[in-house]
């Protein structure tokens, strides 16, 4: 049997967003459709996560996605860099090209 903890963590870090501070929404997420269930919902809000302006947070999720998102972005620009793509999305010749007719002064480029 899944609790609302697990289903709220899978929630989080599936937006990977802080949780909705609608406790409506809440309860919808963790399926809580009687008045117990939701005492149990708000019990482990309570317990594990603070509500901030965005929405409730928990600072072990929060430190995940940023470690994921920092690994996606590595990963990202060495596939770029072995693909010869910048990270302006333009080839290395294209690149290479532009900063000739810059170093011109043929083309100005903000």
């Amino acid at each position: 049997m899944v609790g609302a903890y697990d289903l709220l963590l899978d929630f989080y870090y599936a937006t990977e967003k802080p949780l909705p501070p609608d406790k409506d929404e809440l309860y919808t997420i963790t399926r809580a459709r009687d008045s117990t269930e939701r005492k149990n919902t708000d019990k482990v809000l309570g317990r594990f996560f603070r509500l901030t302006e965005e929405g409730y947070v928990k600072g072990r999720v929060e430190e995940e996605i940023a470690r994921y998102r920092a690994k996606c972005e590595k990963a990202s620009n060495s596939a770029k860099k072995r693909s010869g793509i910048s990270a302006h999305g333009l080839s290395e010749a294209r690149c290479s090209q532009i900063n000739i007719l810059k170093a011109a002064f043929v083309i100005e480029l903000s």
